[in-house]
């Protein structure tokens, strides 16, 4: 998503909103939520209204897609958390929870990840699809940057190629 002005703000803290945005445009769904936003929208639409809509309807996508539980619907608008964010991103890419404990338990901070969520957060850190911090903690309750969001999307893309029929490499890009 972008604000006004053209810029991204990788520094500012990420919303809820703009992971299930983000993650909806990785599944490819933008164009259906897009059309829903259109159809919704008057010409006498403020830019604060359209923003509304268009949150409310990629977070029904998101639950569409089964990305989000309604029991996460909480404080969207508001920054969220890494541990959110890394299940949210593990069910849009299809990740089935295993529930066996390998790595997380290695975290000095294992006993703040949510217990239902230990299996996803143990798969994506693995793949390296959610980086450690470099003192090896998850810090699963810290708040995400929008450029640490484009990190992990761009990693949880990545495992998305072949099913979008995408390659990656060097030269001209053909899909």
């Amino acid at each position: 998503k972008q604000y006004g002005d053209k810029n991204f703000y990788p520094a500012t803290k990420a919303t809820g909103y703009d992971a299930l945005g983000m993650l909806v445009r990785m599944r490819g769904r933008e164009a259906q939520v897009m059309q829903r936003v259109y159809a919704q929208a008057g010409s006498s639409t403020t830019d604060a209204n359209l923003k509304l809509i268009m949150n409310q309807e990629y977070l029904t996508e998101a639950l569409a897609l089964w990305m989000i539980t309604d029991a996460e619907i909480l404080n969207l608008a508001s920054p969220t958390t890494k541990e959110l964010v890394t299940v949210w991103t593990a069910r849009a890419i299809g990740k089935i929870p295993v529930f066996t404990q390998n790595t997380v338990f290695t975290y000095s901070d294992w006993a703040k990840v949510n217990p239902v969520y230990r299996a996803l957060i143990e798969d994506m850190t693995t793949d390296g699809i959610v980086p450690l911090k470099n003192d090896g903690t998850f810090a699963p309750q810290d708040n995400l940057t929008r450029g640490e969001l484009a990190v992990i999307m761009d990693a949880a893309f990545e495992t998305q190629y072949a099913q979008r029929n995408v390659a990656s490499g060097f030269g001209l890009i053909i899909g």
